[in-house]
């Protein structure tokens, strides 16, 4: 009787580690991503084509497709996790929000924030790297989906 009670404590206890180390994984990506967007001077400025043929996203912003990307840097930070890998482009109607241009339900994906000042002409100042992804628990009683976000905010750095 004792047994199943300490086999479902220990494959919960497991399983919360487990959880807890995906979330921890997550946070290392963003915060990775933010330091690579605090410095890539390419986040709003024009590509040819780069971003693919998605209507949802603007065609003609995002990313230069320089080998540091921020997905890159995210991946190389959580080395753990799958990440999606496709480049960030402006989200339809929004000049401060970048997204992947396809999402993946099986990798972390990566959103951008940015942070303008009040300036004339507006300056970015601030860049917020958000990751997400959905992972599973393996072991009762913990073995549900969850959908796990991680987010790290950086200034950005004008050389």
């Amino acid at each position: 009787m004792v047994f199943p009670v300490v086999a479902i404590l220990c494959l919960g206890l497991i399983s919360a580690a487990w959880l807890f180390f995906q979330t921890s994984a997550l946070t290392n990506g963003a915060r990775g991503g933010s330091r690579m967007a605090s410095i890539e001077t390419s986040l709003t400025s024009a590509t040819s084509g780069n971003c693919g043929g998605d209507p949802t996203v603007y065609q003609d912003e995002g990313e230069s497709g320089t080998p540091d990307t921020v997905a890159a840097a995210v991946q190389h930070a959580t080395t753990q996790l799958q990440v999606n890998q496709h480049p960030l482009c402006m989200a339809a109607g929004s000049s401060t929000h970048l997204i992947q241009t396809k999402q993946s339900p099986t990798q972390a994906n990566i959103t951008v924030d940015l942070t303008y000042n009040t300036d004339s002409p507006p300056e970015l100042i601030d860049v917020t790297v958000t990751v997400t992804q959905t992972i599973s628990g393996f072991a009762p009683p913990l073995n549900q989906t969850y959908h796990v976000s991680a987010q790290s905010e950086s200034p950005i750095i004008n050389f």
